[in-house]
């Protein structure tokens, strides 16, 4: 299996995969987010979330201060995952493209992701709103050095 093949593969995962688990305070919950969606359990149910109705939370004001920061900063580090996805589809058919900005997009997101999880729960993660274990950044963050400092993938792209 080639390179390229298998980061595509990483990079579809990327919207898949669970970059957060966490515990609501008191023990009245636990959930998992992904780029685009949640999925809580709580004493009132299991709930699945997208990204869109948080975005009409925000607008309809339910959710309001640090909540929608935390929304907000979320739907950039989806954005900037997005771009990073479609930047890589990219230098597929084009491989003069760099693919060293793919890494530094990747990398983006990760920093956004983690801005909202530090604006949900603050810089240790765990405030009296819950905790939060932020388990799947480090993927993005890999993915993204690795693309960004791997000299070997760059050539193998601008060989095809």
């Amino acid at each position: 299996m080639s390179k390229p093949l298998i980061f595509t593969i990483l990079l579809i995962i990327c919207f898949f995969l669970p970059l957060h688990c966490f515990v609501m305070g008191n023990n009245y919950g636990v959930g998992i987010q992904g780029a685009f969606y949640r999925y809580q359990v709580t004493v009132y149910g299991n709930s699945f979330i997208p990204y869109t109705n948080e975005v009409n939370y925000v607008i309809d004001g339910v959710y309001t201060g640090v909540e929608a920061l935390s929304v907000i900063l979320w739907g950039i580090g989806g954005f900037f995952l997005i771009s990073a996805t479609v930047l890589f589809f990219r230098t597929i058919r084009f491989p003069q493209m760099a693919v060293r900005s793919t890494g530094i997009l990747l990398v983006t997101a990760g920093i956004f992701f983690t801005g909202s999880c530090i604006a949900r729960y603050g810089p240790t993660f765990s405030n009296p709103a819950g905790l939060s274990i932020p388990a799947g950044y480090v993927v993005i963050f890999m993915l993204g050095f690795y693309l960004i400092f791997s000299k070997r993938l760059q050539d193998s792209r601008t060989d095809s």
